[in-house]
């Protein structure tokens, strides 16, 4: 970054009267605000997947449904244990002094999570319309439902970022 948006970025960016520890612990908090919806709804996804095996029609999907089926799951339970670690880290390292390592083991792990939800939710789908409707509606649903995680997940996220930030007036 060139000496000009070095000074740009830092008047744009707020600063806080706080520790390292409160930091992390700022970040840490609102981290696992963020996971709480996460992990609800990937638990949830799951729970309804595991369950379709023991179901009556489970039989007559076709081997390529049943593949899918399985990567779905693999993806949740991918998923599910990424935003389910930095609870567990959490227990290992408390009162160790090292909540800013926590904090940047719970980003990446958030963000590895949110990948496997993505595929996950866009393999139930599909095959949810797979069954409901044929091939050709279940290709229009998981081109709309990954695209719209990509979009929702991925570029919104980073336009934002990397836009320049607002000067404190709505328009």
């Amino acid at each position: 970054m060139d000496d000009a948006r070095l000074d740009d970025h830092r008047r744009s960016t707020p600063t806080r009267d706080e520790t390292e520890a409160e930091r992390a612990d700022r970040n840490y908090g609102e981290q696992l605000q963020e996971m709480r919806v996460a992990q609800t709804g990937v638990q949830l996804l799951l729970g309804f997947q595991l369950t379709i095996a023991f179901t009556q029609p489970f039989g007559s999907l076709s081997a390529s449904q049943k593949d899918l089926y399985l990567v779905s799951i693999a993806a949740s339970t991918v998923a599910m244990l990424c935003l389910m670690a930095p609870i567990v880290i959490h227990r290992f390292l408390f009162g160790r002094g090292q909540k800013p390592r926590l904090v940047r083991a719970t980003h990446v792990l958030t963000l590895v999570g949110m990948v496997a939800l993505a595929f996950a939710v866009t393999g139930s789908v599909t095959l949810a319309a797979w069954v409901a409707a044929g091939g050709s509606v279940a290709a229009w649903f998981a081109g709309i439902t990954a695209g719209g995680a990509l979009i929702m997940w991925l570029v919104l996220p980073t336009a934002l970022r990397t836009g320049r930030r607002p000067t404190g007036t709505v328009r």
